[in-house]
């Protein structure tokens, strides 16, 4: 659910934020800073956030991004300069990072011994799901009510991610053959 989530809100943002940005007016060269810092904060990020969720635990750098993530997303729509939409999508990238670099690290976990390949199967195709249901979702909402109904929108599929997840037990330890 966390990893579905969190890409539903990803590929929306990806897809989404160039067009916001458009729609404010900004060069072309400014989109490109904000989408290309995104995937750079991404993949700076994730190997050294799973490092640390080894070392902390996943459950709490999980957490640490879902909250994060749904706190960039909830003010996109409140931006309007750039040097604070580009704090923000920095803040964004770091968690989806956060989060996804311990979800992985989580179902590897608790995958079975013989299970992991299919464990990790799983997660990439829920992972996709997200992805692509994210910009139709998103589409749709910003036909409804503009970018502001859609962003926060997302940010709130984020908290009740996150509220659910706290909520669904401890940390189990590793999975040791």
């Amino acid at each position: 659910l966390i990893e579905a989530l969190q890409y539903l809100v990803f590929g929306s943002v990806e897809a989404f934020l160039a067009l916001y940005a458009a729609h404010r007016g900004w060069p072309a060269w400014t989109i490109g800073v904000l989408l290309g810092t995104q995937l750079g904060i991404v993949v700076l990020f994730k190997p050294r956030l799973g490092a640390l969720s080894d070392r902390i635990g996943r459950r709490a750098l999980i957490l640490t991004g879902l909250a994060v993530g749904m706190l960039a997303v909830a003010a996109l729509p409140f931006t309007v300069r750039f040097p604070a939409l580009l704090v923000i999508n920095i803040a964004f990238g770091a968690g989806f990072a956060a989060t996804t670099a311990a979800t992985g690290a989580l179902v590897a976990d608790r995958a079975r011994l013989g299970g992991f390949g299919a464990s990790m199967g799983v997660l990439r195709s829920i992972m996709d799901i997200g992805q692509a249901t994210g910009p139709v979702l998103t589409g749709a909402l910003i036909g409804l009510g503009g970018y502001r109904l859609a962003f926060l929108t997302l940010a709130a599929l984020l908290a009740v991610g996150a509220i659910a997840f706290a909520l669904s037990g401890r940390e189990h330890a590793a999975a040791r053959p």
